[in-house]
Protein backbone atom coordinates (compact mmCIF):
# COMPACT_ATOMS: atom_id res chain seq x y z
CA UNK A 1 0.00 0.00 0.00
CA UNK A 2 2.99 2.34 0.52
CA UNK A 3 4.69 1.36 -2.72
CA UNK A 4 7.76 0.19 -0.80
CA UNK A 5 9.34 -3.21 -1.36
CA UNK A 6 8.43 -5.59 1.48
CA UNK A 7 10.66 -8.31 2.89
CA UNK A 8 8.02 -9.41 5.38
CA UNK A 9 8.01 -13.21 5.81
CA UNK A 10 4.33 -13.45 4.87
CA UNK A 11 5.03 -11.67 1.56
CA UNK A 12 8.21 -13.63 0.83
CA UNK A 13 6.61 -16.99 1.70
CA UNK A 14 4.07 -16.42 -1.06
CA UNK A 15 6.84 -16.05 -3.65
CA UNK A 16 8.08 -19.30 -5.19
CA UNK A 17 11.67 -18.28 -5.85
CA UNK A 18 15.02 -19.33 -4.32
CA UNK A 19 15.90 -15.70 -3.57
CA UNK A 20 12.76 -15.25 -1.46
CA UNK A 21 13.64 -18.39 0.52
CA UNK A 22 17.23 -17.19 0.95
CA UNK A 23 16.05 -13.84 2.33
CA UNK A 24 13.78 -15.57 4.86
CA UNK A 25 16.68 -17.80 6.01
CA UNK A 26 19.09 -14.84 6.20
CA UNK A 27 16.65 -12.84 8.33
CA UNK A 28 16.20 -15.80 10.70
CA UNK A 29 19.98 -16.26 10.98
CA UNK A 30 20.46 -12.54 11.67
CA UNK A 31 17.87 -12.66 14.48
CA UNK A 32 19.55 -15.71 16.05
CA UNK A 33 22.94 -14.01 15.82
CA UNK A 34 21.83 -10.74 17.42
CA UNK A 35 19.43 -12.22 19.98
CA UNK A 36 21.45 -15.15 21.32
CA UNK A 37 24.92 -15.72 19.89
CA UNK A 38 26.39 -12.19 20.06
CA UNK A 39 24.94 -11.59 23.50
CA UNK A 40 26.34 -14.89 24.80
CA UNK A 41 29.76 -14.27 23.24
CA UNK A 42 29.92 -10.73 24.62
CA UNK A 43 28.92 -11.78 28.13
CA UNK A 44 31.01 -14.89 28.78
CA UNK A 45 32.97 -15.14 31.99
CA UNK A 46 36.75 -15.76 32.00
CA UNK A 47 36.11 -19.51 31.65
CA UNK A 48 33.96 -19.07 28.55
CA UNK A 49 30.64 -19.64 30.28
CA UNK A 50 27.39 -17.71 30.31
CA UNK A 51 25.23 -17.63 33.41
CA UNK A 52 21.53 -16.90 33.16
CA UNK A 53 19.79 -16.39 36.50
CA UNK A 54 16.28 -17.63 37.22
CA UNK A 55 14.40 -15.12 39.35
CA UNK A 56 11.39 -16.85 40.81
CA UNK A 57 9.79 -13.83 42.48
CA UNK A 58 11.16 -10.80 40.65
CA UNK A 59 8.27 -9.96 38.32
CA UNK A 60 5.22 -8.12 39.69
CA UNK A 61 3.03 -10.66 37.91
CA UNK A 62 4.56 -13.49 39.99
CA UNK A 63 5.94 -15.11 36.85
CA UNK A 64 9.59 -16.10 36.67
CA UNK A 65 12.07 -13.94 34.84
CA UNK A 66 15.49 -14.86 33.54
CA UNK A 67 18.33 -12.37 33.48
CA UNK A 68 21.98 -12.59 32.62
CA UNK A 69 24.01 -13.12 29.49
CA UNK A 70 21.29 -14.89 27.54
CA UNK A 71 17.52 -14.79 27.54
CA UNK A 72 17.38 -18.51 28.21
CA UNK A 73 13.59 -18.63 28.36
CA UNK A 74 13.45 -17.47 24.75
CA UNK A 75 15.80 -20.06 23.27
CA UNK A 76 13.82 -21.49 20.36
CA UNK A 77 12.68 -25.08 20.44
CA UNK A 78 12.27 -27.07 17.26
CA UNK A 79 15.46 -27.65 15.33
CA UNK A 80 17.72 -27.27 18.37
CA UNK A 81 20.11 -25.13 16.32
CA UNK A 82 20.46 -22.40 18.95
CA UNK A 83 20.19 -24.69 21.98
CA UNK A 84 22.91 -26.98 20.66
CA UNK A 85 25.39 -24.10 20.83
CA UNK A 86 25.33 -24.28 24.63
CA UNK A 87 27.34 -27.29 25.78
CA UNK A 88 27.89 -28.82 29.18
CA UNK A 89 31.37 -29.55 30.45
CA UNK A 90 32.62 -33.10 30.22
CA UNK A 91 30.95 -35.20 32.90
CA UNK A 92 27.99 -32.80 33.15
CA UNK A 93 24.71 -32.52 31.28
CA UNK A 94 22.60 -29.71 29.92
CA UNK A 95 18.96 -29.93 30.94
CA UNK A 96 15.91 -28.26 29.49
CA UNK A 97 13.02 -27.63 31.83
CA UNK A 98 9.58 -26.73 30.51
CA UNK A 99 7.68 -24.63 33.01
CA UNK A 100 4.59 -24.74 30.80
CA UNK A 101 1.50 -23.81 32.79
CA UNK A 102 3.49 -23.93 36.02
CA UNK A 103 1.26 -21.32 37.62
CA UNK A 104 -1.87 -23.29 36.75
CA UNK A 105 -0.35 -26.51 38.09
CA UNK A 106 0.47 -24.74 41.34
CA UNK A 107 -3.06 -23.34 41.51
CA UNK A 108 -4.53 -26.82 40.97
CA UNK A 109 -2.35 -28.31 43.70
CA UNK A 110 -2.87 -25.45 46.15
CA UNK A 111 -6.62 -25.21 45.65
CA UNK A 112 -7.24 -28.94 45.45
CA UNK A 113 -9.61 -28.34 42.52
CA UNK A 114 -10.63 -31.84 41.48
CA UNK A 115 -11.23 -31.05 37.80
CA UNK A 116 -7.90 -29.27 37.38
CA UNK A 117 -6.02 -32.04 39.15
CA UNK A 118 -7.77 -34.65 36.98
CA UNK A 119 -6.81 -32.69 33.86
CA UNK A 120 -3.14 -32.73 34.81
CA UNK A 121 -3.17 -36.39 35.82
CA UNK A 122 -4.75 -37.37 32.51
CA UNK A 123 -2.65 -35.08 30.28
CA UNK A 124 -5.58 -32.90 29.30
CA UNK A 125 -5.19 -29.32 28.11
CA UNK A 126 -6.67 -27.02 30.75
CA UNK A 127 -7.12 -24.18 28.24
CA UNK A 128 -9.28 -26.45 26.06
CA UNK A 129 -11.33 -27.43 29.12
CA UNK A 130 -11.91 -23.80 30.08
CA UNK A 131 -12.90 -22.92 26.51
CA UNK A 132 -15.37 -25.81 26.37
CA UNK A 133 -16.86 -24.80 29.73
CA UNK A 134 -17.39 -21.24 28.48
CA UNK A 135 -18.40 -21.82 24.86
CA UNK A 136 -19.47 -25.47 24.60
CA UNK A 137 -17.53 -27.93 22.45
CA UNK A 138 -18.10 -26.07 19.14
CA UNK A 139 -17.11 -29.20 17.19
CA UNK A 140 -14.06 -29.88 19.36
CA UNK A 141 -13.59 -33.55 20.26
CA UNK A 142 -12.40 -33.78 23.90
CA UNK A 143 -11.30 -37.38 23.37
CA UNK A 144 -8.74 -36.25 20.77
CA UNK A 145 -5.84 -35.08 22.99
CA UNK A 146 -4.05 -33.50 20.02
CA UNK A 147 -6.96 -31.30 18.90
CA UNK A 148 -7.43 -27.71 19.99
CA UNK A 149 -10.75 -26.12 20.88
CA UNK A 150 -11.63 -23.27 18.47
CA UNK A 151 -11.70 -20.88 21.45
CA UNK A 152 -8.61 -22.26 23.22
CA UNK A 153 -6.87 -18.89 23.07
CA UNK A 154 -9.79 -17.32 24.98
CA UNK A 155 -9.64 -20.20 27.48
CA UNK A 156 -5.93 -19.61 28.00
CA UNK A 157 -6.45 -15.87 28.45
CA UNK A 158 -9.18 -16.53 30.98
CA UNK A 159 -7.05 -19.00 32.93
CA UNK A 160 -4.12 -16.62 33.27
CA UNK A 161 -6.32 -13.60 33.95
CA UNK A 162 -7.81 -15.44 36.91
CA UNK A 163 -4.44 -16.79 38.13
CA UNK A 164 -2.88 -13.32 38.11
CA UNK A 165 -5.72 -11.67 39.99
CA UNK A 166 -8.10 -10.49 37.28
CA UNK A 167 -11.73 -10.60 38.23
CA UNK A 168 -14.96 -11.02 36.34
CA UNK A 169 -14.65 -7.62 34.64
CA UNK A 170 -11.17 -8.48 33.33
CA UNK A 171 -12.41 -11.71 31.75
CA UNK A 172 -15.32 -10.04 29.89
Amino acid sequence: STGQISTDDSVLSAIDHPLAEAIIKAKAASKKRSTWFENALNNMDKEGRVHPSINSIQARSARMTITGAIAAQTLPAGTGYVRSAFLAEEGHVTATVDFSSMELMFLAADSGDKRMLQAYREGEDLHNITAAAAFGNMGWDPSDKESKHPMRKAGKGTNYTVVFGGGKKAVH
